[in-house]
């Protein structure tokens, strides 16, 4: 797969022949259809994890709702978090190609990486919730899976930026691309805990939500 030109800014595009111009509109048509393809297999990656809980629910035969939800507790948190998870990974991905204007043959396969672990993520859940209580193995795979497509994320968006896939006007700073590392420490502390303080499982990744706040203060504090 050969690289795509860069599609133009509307002031630079009167400067281009049609033949350039209609090369420009095919990258850009290719970003579009790349992102088009993640946007479904995120779609049917979160739906995956959902439908476990719709088999449970319909094994009830006569139960409560309440016996339910005590029962399947752990499969619900565990999909929660999932279905979370892969919601963000995909308004991330949103964000990276609304201002991509070509791609590379880097771009697409590290894209399809990713994609692979927003797939996994489904399958990490079904092993946590099937594993034995306080599988450390279990908790390592589903965190970690978590954690290793967050950071082909931001290799992602290294890529595009560096190919001039996006552009200039919307590439950000320094300072912004270095604080959306702060999210994947999170996750990788969280991961560390989960395997190795007993007792605390998935409730370890209640850590990430502390990325916007000290996201927030690092801001302040650049800034003061």
């Amino acid at each position: 797969m050969t690289a795509s030109a860069e599609a133009p800014t509307p002031e630079a595009a009167e400067a281009l022949d049609p033949a350039e111009l209609a090369d420009a509109a095919d990258a850009e048509r290719g970003a579009d259809r790349l992102a088009f393809f993640s946007d479904a297999v995120c779609a049917i990656a979160i739906t995956l994890v959902v439908l476990p809980l719709i088999d449970t629910a319909r094994d009830l035969a006569g139960g409560t709702a309440a016996s339910y939800f005590a029962d399947n507790a752990a499969a619900l948190l565990a999909a929660a978090i999932s279905f979370i998870t892969i919601a963000l990974f995909w308004r991330d991905h949103h964000r990276l190609f609304t201002h991509a204007r070509s791609w590379n043959a880097a771009v697409v396969n590290i894209n399809l990486l990713w994609l692979a672990g927003v797939c996994f993520i489904p399958l990490a859940t079904v092993i946590e919730v099937g594993a034995a209580g306080g599988d450390a193995l279990a908790r390592a795979i589903y965190v970690g899976s978590i954690l290793v497509t967050m950071i082909v994320a931001r290799f992602e968006e290294r890529a595009l930026i560096r190919s001039g896939a996006i552009e200039p006007r919307h590439v950000p700073s320094p300072l912004v691309l270095g604080l959306r590392w702060v999210s994947v420490a999170l996750v990788a502390a969280a991961l560390v805990i989960a395997i190795t303080v007993p007792g605390v499982g998935l409730w370890s990744m209640l850590l990430a939500a502390l990325a916007r706040p000290i996201s927030a203060l690092v801001r302040r504090r650049r800034h003061a």
